[in-house]
């Protein structure tokens, strides 16, 4: 089902949206990774790093708002996310050995194409065979909730997310929607959003990814 058909938990799947973008995007570097000179490296350090950012964040929406009312309202949930806790910890073992990576070629250091390609599609295929499993055990679950409380949760993340924050997302997350959730998106929230991605986040995000 595409993102723009649902109802609920719409932000949540923008995010594995945008990090599956994100992971075409490594796939990109690693093909053209005899291409770059030591400036595009740094370029492309910046980006991983802010993809780290998005990352951490999209987790942090998870644990701290999402999963906490799945758990409470669906046990069988807390089992079944629970047994998914161990890909977390070895993605984050790939994301430090990614970051090496990027940061040793941002300062000159060389690496194979080998090893960086064998970190990154090892990175790729965990974030990718992660998002499935784990949205497979979201939407097993969410029709056992009440429409009304999974909105509110919606709500209190988008209200409490500091505007700096909100601001630096907001690019990555927007990029990955179709026109009509865009459209959708745009309407719903107050018009200095839209006025901040247009004039300030948009342009810094594209200038990142044409490193890319």
């Amino acid at each position: 089902m595409k993102t723009s058909d649902r109802e609920l938990l719409k932000g949540y799947y923008w995010n594995h949206d945008a990090l599956r973008m994100d992971v075409a995007r490594v796939e990109t570097i690693i093909k053209k990774f005899s291409a770059y000179s030591v400036d595009d490296w740094k370029k492309l350090s910046a980006w991983y790093q802010y993809h780290e950012f998005c990352l951490h964040n999209h987790h942090h929406g998870e644990d701290t708002y999402f999963f906490p009312i799945m758990k409470s309202r669906t046990p069988e949930f807390k089992t079944l996310i629970d047994g998914l806790e161990h890909e977390h910890v070895e993605l984050g073992k790939l994301i430090g050995k990614m970051h090496a990576h990027f940061s040793n070629l941002a300062n000159g250091e060389k690496i194979s194409s080998t090893d960086f390609e064998t970190t990154a599609r090892s990175y790729n295929e965990l974030i990718l065979s992660h998002l499935a499993k784990e949205e497979k055990v979201v939407e097993d679950c969410i029709g056992k909730l009440l429409v009304e409380d999974v909105r509110k949760v919606e709500e209190d993340y988008r209200k409490t997310m500091p505007r700096a924050q909100m601001s630096k997302l907001l690019p990555w997350m927007v990029g990955a929607m179709d026109d009509k959730d865009r459209e959708f998106f745009f309407g719903m929230v107050p018009f200095f959003v839209k006025w901040i991605y247009n004039w300030s986040a948009k342009p810094k995000y594209e200038k990142m990814l044409g490193a890319i």
